[in-house]
């Protein structure tokens, strides 16, 4: 797919018009052009436009290349029927695009000449007709793919991509895969693996076998030329019968030589050795029991893994349960890391289990591990405690927590919220969840979801911040480079955050300031309401360009309407720590409780 020149003319092969950035009038970041000629049918040219794109119901049947700068594109309704390749912009530099919806298209089929965004996080090829994947690649950096309404009859991908889907928990809503077993064995060097727990079924092409068949073919296609030489030979060039039998008699004494040596140093370092190599029944005995109880030799995903082990952390292991004394009941949710599940642990304990998922890459599993080490560690009244660590395996270990039988926030505050109880106790559950983020700062731990939906309430009441996802920012440098996003809780994202900045303690704080305006209010934020995703982009608009303004009641104090705008500051270094926020909230602390009524 490209253009055609035919003379000067622009011609693309394609029926329809093209949204492209190459064919577009000075100062355009984008353009949509017709087929024959490349006559400009609408161009984009304010640069305000970004970093969100949206195009709808302007008819597009090919998309060749993505705006520059443009984080998140959304086209619906277009008729796009081909998807080229996205991963550079017209200055040949990397596309930065993190989120690409393609939503209400006529793509029917995706294969390898589509080519994704190398820094994609979130795709969306919803109620797009889309009935065949073939050899399409995905991103590494890919954590939500959206096939919703889709019927799906092939789905062939290489196993790096097959990797990146083994993380995903959802494809979306009314999602049908027709893929068999015989389908992938008529495939040369495929298998047929698993997904999302078997739900869904791909054929996963061995890029190193599929090599190797095409070298096969080429070498046995009759129609490739040979030269004659290669054939016949050269009579100067081949050797002799006699030249042959002295050079195979010099490579063989060479290699009798070279064995006699080896052979010697070892006899000699063996000798060496012997006086001081343990040679009574105890120090054998000693030797032997050291050698057992080392760790055995593993292969390279296990030694990977071993350098990021945590099990023989004293604290990890003074925490650790029996698996047989954990019983999961249902699943809760889950993400690209792990499964949650509430279940019970000594027959009658309620807790939450939250489970290394299978087949979870290696730093994954390094960042689960970091996750175990955290959480042992942290004791305090307002973090959702671990009861312990239980595993097998490296690979399969799971995080149990005491469970919240009070439910979320969130849920609390829909039935609750309008109630004079809460009202009455809702600073005391400010000040508590400021005082559980104040702790984890002085752990080095950034938070990084905090939202009405992550505070948990125990049996009677008292708030308590979920201990899911906690981890030492000192482990890895820029492990949270960028953020992939939930967008129910967008609201609660800072616009460092939406700029592909890190996590960081001011990031936690503006998001504290957005549930201190909850809390005044009694309802959480929903950035999806009855007007959908215009509402969506123009949250995500005001949050980068720090127009968004929580907000707040009139019958809330002025000491905390201002400590609310300080919080939301667009500006990072101008936030208050949460170490004032504490302070500042500190007058609000009446209630001893400080419990709302579950």
């Amino acid at each position: 797919m490209g253009i055609l020149s035919a003379g000067s003319a622009c011609m693309y092969d394609v029926e329809g018009n093209i949204l492209t950035t190459t064919q577009c009038p000075v100062g355009a970041v984008a353009c949509i052009v017709s087929a024959v000629g490349c006559d400009v049918v609408k161009s984009f040219n304010t640069p305000a436009l970004l970093p969100s794109f949206i195009v709808a119901d302007v008819p597009i049947a090919y998309l060749e290349m993505l705006p520059a700068n443009a984080s998140r594109i959304t086209l619906k309704g277009n008729g796009i029927s081909r998807v080229g390749d996205l991963r550079l912009d017209r200055d040949g530099k990397p596309s930065t695009t993190i989120s690409l919806s393609l939503i209400d298209q006529t793509l029917m089929t995706l294969d390898r000449s589509t080519r994704f965004p190398p820094t994609l996080q979130s795709l969306s090829l919803a109620r797009s007709s889309l009935t065949a994947i073939r050899n399409t690649s995905f991103p590494i950096t890919l954590t939500s793919l959206d096939l919703s309404y889709s019927i799906l009859h092939e789905f062939v991908v290489d196993p790096l991509s097959f990797r990146t889907l083994s993380r995903l928990t959802s494809f979306g809503t009314n999602v049908t895969i027709n893929v068999s077993s015989s389908t992938c064995s008529s495939i040369p060097g495929a298998s047929f693996e698993s997904v999302q727990n078997g739900r869904f079924f791909l054929c996963v092409v061995n890029t190193t076998m599929s090599n190797g068949n095409n070298a096969a073919t080429m070498m046995h296609d009759p129609t490739t030329s040979i030269p004659s030489h290669a054939i016949t030979g050269d009579a100067s060039t081949l050797p002799s019968p006699s030249s042959l039998v002295v050079t195979i008699a010099l490579v063989s004494v060479l290699v009798v030589g070279v064995i006699v040596v080896v052979f010697c140093l070892v006899r000699r370092r063996h000798a060496s050795s012997s006086p001081f190599f343990p040679t009574s029944r105890t120090t054998r005995r000693l030797s032997s029991s050291f050698f057992l109880n080392s760790p055995p030799k593993a292969t390279i995903r296990g030694s990977l893994v071993g350098l990021h082990d945590v099990r023989f952390d004293p604290a990890v292991a003074s925490a650790r349960l029996a698996r047989s004394d954990l019983r999961s009941v249902h699943t809760v949710h889950a993400d690209g890391l792990a499964i949650v599940s509430f279940g019970y642990w000594k027959v009658h304990v309620p807790v939450t289990i939250r489970q290394l998922q299978p087949n979870t890459p290696v730093s994954s599993i390094a960042t689960f591990m970091d996750e175990v080490q955290t959480c042992v560690s942290i004791v305090h009244d307002h973090v959702v405690p671990c009861v312990g660590v239980a595993w097998s395996t490296s690979s399969d270990i799971a995080i149990v927590s005491e469970h919240m039988e009070g439910g979320t926030l969130q849920s609390h505050m829909a039935q609750y919220g309008h109630t004079r109880q809460f009202h009455a106790a809702k600073w005391v559950v400010a000040f508590q969840i400021a005082d559980a983020l104040v702790y984890l700062h002085a752990q080095s731990i950034i938070y990084r979801t905090l939202h009405a939906e992550s505070v948990l309430l125990s049996a009677d009441g008292h708030p308590k911040l979920s201990n899911h996802g906690l981890r030492r920012t000192n482990r890895r440098r820029n492990d949270g480079g960028g953020v992939s996003l939930v967008w129910s809780h967008l609201a609660s994202t800072a616009p460092e955050l939406l700029n592909r900045g890190d996590h960081t303690s001011a990031s936690d704080v503006y998001a504290l300031g957005v549930l201190l305006c909850e809390l005044d209010k009694g309802t959480s934020f929903s950035s999806v309401d009855a007007k959908g995703e215009e509402t969506l982009r123009g949250d995500v608009e005001r949050i980068v360009l720090g127009k968004f303004q929580p907000e707040i009641s009139s019958s809330c104090p002025e000491d905390i309407a201002a400590l609310i705008r300080a919080c939301v500051h667009v500006n990072p270094t101008e936030r208050p720590t949460a170490e004032a926020v504490l302070h500042a909230l500190r007058p609000f602390n009446q209630d001893a409780s400080g419990a709302v009524e579950v």
